[in-house]
């Protein structure tokens, strides 16, 4: 959704991964954290992350290529994680706990194929294609774990973006911090994170150019809203809706 646009969301969305960064750093929590049985651990998929060109993106100095799962319910994911977070698994030492970002995409880059296809030129600027090519700012690249699920029902279930979340929570070896987990998303992802919301797992919330509006009593953790007004495809106003609601 909105390729015609991608200057826009580039702009919204870097704005909205240094908001989640500030939070992340000053501890935004939300306190009643829900608990789950045991889950089945996700298979790797092999990896296929090649550009244009056919040439595939090696390990740099942003840190560790993105590697796709596939959950048991067959839900695929990218998943990238910082290059001090390996060398944390080689520390015998005490290791730090992580914040988890979980991005949400749009309509254009729904399907059931691999996860590694929703880098693309509709989501330009949005974390997954900016870690793919190695263009995301420091306070990403450096400080995340960032989960990109791809999906070809829509966002509209809030008990599966709850699932997902709480998978990789409860993944030991990823060390994520319960009380650091954040949500964004553009377009369709953006009205995603509205039914996120109402999860209670998330200490904040960033939608870009959402394809909804939020109801004011599912939002229990900090938001910034980021939407152009030069959007023809899904109208500012349903930002400024959420704040007409409140």
């Amino acid at each position: 959704m909105g390729r015609a646009f991608p200057s826009a969301w580039f702009a919204g969305t870097l704005a909205a991964v240094c908001t989640l960064a500030i939070l992340s750093l000053l501890s935004y929590s939300y306190p009643n954290f829900p608990m789950m049985t045991e889950l089945k651990r996700d298979s790797r998929v092999e990896p296929n992350m090649t550009d244009s060109s056919g040439n595939g993106h090696d390990r740099g100095q942003h840190g560790e290529q993105a590697e796709e799962y596939e959950c048991h319910s067959g839900l695929k994911y990218l998943l990238y994680k910082p290059k001090s977070h390996t060398l944390d698994d080689n520390d015998n030492d005490e290791k730090k706990s992580w914040p988890l970002l979980i991005f949400l995409h749009g309509a254009g880059e729904s399907g059931s194929g691999a996860a590694s296809e929703i880098v693309s030129e509709g989501i330009i600027g949005c974390p997954p294609v900016e870690l793919h090519y190695k263009r995301a700012v420091p306070e990403l690249y450096q400080n995340f774990v960032v989960a990109s699920p791809r999906t070809d029902i829509g966002w509209g279930r809030s008990d599966r973006i709850k699932e997902f979340a709480l998978r990789l929570i409860f993944n030991e070896t990823l060390r994520i911090d319960p009380k650091r987990v954040y949500l964004s998303g553009v377009s369709m992802g953006g009205a995603g994170v509205w039914v996120g919301a109402k999860t209670g797992v998330f200490a904040a919330l960033a939608p870009v150019c959402a394809a909804g509006v939020a109801r004011p009593k599912h939002i229990n953790a900090p938001v910034w809203v980021f939407h152009g007004e030069n959007d023809m495809v899904k109208k500012a106003g349903n930002a400024e809706c959420v704040w007409w609601r409140t």
